[in-house]
């Protein structure tokens, strides 16, 4: 079957040459505009790897770098200060930190809780008989729940080391702990409390909180005395 044009002059037409087009752009772009863009995806790739090669964090922070968003400054800032012997534990918080944390936290809180926390490692006794992944987990932190991040080490740490200096063991500075905390802090079962997770701060202030404040303010002194200690809970009990 032959086709043939409506209109004569239509057949003499010569057809005008199609423009390449990029593949993710659906109209013709110039060389120049073409090594821009290239250009651009290059350091919009390049730029987070040289970001943390340059400030020489590990590969496993670096979604902690991503979360921290405007304040990835505080993250670095934190990382290039903390003492060599200091940075696996420093590592450690800063790979398990909960994202609201990476974007909030400042490098003085982190930098403060971390020296704290293997200063008493030193000093109490029972310190050097803790391994290394049980200090990470359950001294190290700075939080248990999602209470308010009090900067609370160096003051328990006042308070409670002439309490515990000379117990025999951890299990009797233990329960000279659990003997004092009371009396020492004034804080009593109250279930007219704000909150159910206040931070130790607030229930010291308000002399009272429930069960889980109270489990809050224990776990907090005994980690603040180098005494390893973490929160349990169940979802009901009868």
């Amino acid at each position: 079957m032959e086709l043939t044009a409506r209109h004569p002059s239509a057949a003499r037409q010569k057809c005008k040459p199609i423009q390449k087009t990029s593949a993710n752009f659906p109209f013709a772009i110039s060389p120049a505009l073409r090594y821009r863009s290239l250009m651009f995806r290059f350091v919009w790739l390049f730029f987070p790897c040289a970001w943390l090669a340059a400030h020489d964090l590990p590969e496993p922070l670096t979604p902690t770098l991503q979360a921290a968003g405007d304040n990835r400054t505080e993250v670095i800032d934190a990382w290039n200060r903390c003492p060599k012997e200091q940075k696996p534990g420093l590592a450690f918080l800063l790979q398990h930190m909960p994202q609201h944390d990476a974007r909030q936290l400042k490098a003085a809180f982190l930098l403060e809780n971390i020296d704290l926390a293997y200063r008493a490692r030193k000093e109490m006794p029972w310190g050097k008989d803790i391994p290394e992944e049980i200090f990470f987990n359950d001294v190290l932190p700075y939080a248990s729940l999602d209470e308010a991040r009090d900067p609370w080490r160096a003051k328990f740490y006042e308070m409670f080391r002439p309490i515990v200096a000379d117990a025999p063991n951890a299990t009797a500075a233990l329960e000279r702990i659990h003997a004092h905390i009371t009396p020492t802090l004034g804080v009593q079962y109250n279930t007219k409390r704000r909150a159910p997770n206040q931070g130790p701060f607030e229930s010291m202030e308000r002399k009272m909180a429930t069960c889980t404040g109270l489990s809050i303010l224990l776990t907090d002194v005994a980690r603040a005395v180098c005494l390893p200690a973490r929160i349990v809970g169940i979802a009901e009990w009868t």
